[in-house]
């Protein structure tokens, strides 16, 4: 996070292939469809819908579906991978009331041309949290997993293997404050998560991926990787989209694409 950045896994480790199958990689095309520059993360939802952040498409002018490309399946970047599935873009929806200046309503999803056929152990959609299972869910005590490819130190470079990290989600009121005092805008769209020693968070380049809460052996999409000060600092927390504010936008879209 810049000095305010936009989403990388500080602190993290490398996961184990197939742990996170729904984790989904957004390219920019180059010249073929499997050559390009890394955008964002995010996460796979059902057979052709995936959904990422919103400021992922605001930080490029003018980009158009046809310029864009996911990957499915993917663990090591420098690699190609049997598990690898790249799909090309057929549109993109941003959240109509994205704020490009306080990251409010940091929520976008992505149509891919063709549904995918079959799921395996390495792609496979996430779990989508309702307003009733968030209430469950993003409690004070609970640690959600982030995943992605970004810089695993601020300013640094961008991961070649999948990095996972817990980290504990904190109260409303602990990150209003928080990011008041450093007079950045916090809304009720949006929690924060973290330690208050630094050390673990989301970076660069990790933007869009999940914040994944486990209940009974289902992993459910609460948060979407948005915003934060630095990266991991101390003292900082990083802020995430609140998915359940915009279950029904989600399913408003897709019904009507």
């Amino acid at each position: 996070m810049g000095d305010v950045h936009s989403g990388r896994v500080i602190g993290g480790r490398d996961a184990e292939r197939g742990s996170a199958p729904w984790m989904a990689r957004l390219f920019l095309r180059g010249g073929r469809r499997t050559s390009g520059r890394f955008i964002c993360g995010g996460s796979l939802i059902d057979r052709q819908w995936v959904v990422t952040a919103a400021h992922c498409f605001f930080a490029r002018n003018n980009v158009r579906a046809r310029q864009l490309y996911v990957i499915l399946g993917d663990h090591e970047t420098l690699t190609d991978e049997d598990s690898q599935i790249p799909v090309l873009v057929e549109a993109f929806y941003t959240h109509e009331e994205f704020d490009i200046d306080t990251f409010n309503n940091d929520i976008a999803l992505i149509k891919l041309v063709t549904p995918l056929q079959r799921y395996s152990s390495y792609v496979r959609p996430i779990c989508l949290a309702n307003r009733t299972i968030d209430k469950e869910l993003l409690v004070l005590g609970v640690s959600g997993r982030i995943s992605g490819w970004g810089a695993t130190t601020e300013g640094g470079a961008a991961s070649v293997y999948l990095q996972e990290v817990q980290i504990p989600f904190t109260p409303f009121p602990i990150c209003k404050a928080h990011f008041r005092q450093k007079e950045v805008i916090f809304t009720k769209n949006m929690f924060c998560a973290g330690y208050e020693r630094g050390g673990a968070d989301a970076c660069q380049g990790d933007s869009g991926g999940p914040y994944a809460v486990a209940k009974a052996s289902r992993w459910f999409l609460t948060g979407i990787v948005s915003w934060g000060i630095g990266c991991g600092r101390p003292g900082s927390y990083g802020a995430y989209t609140r998915y359940s504010k915009y279950h029904e936008w989600v399913t408003r879209v897709i019904t009507r694409n």
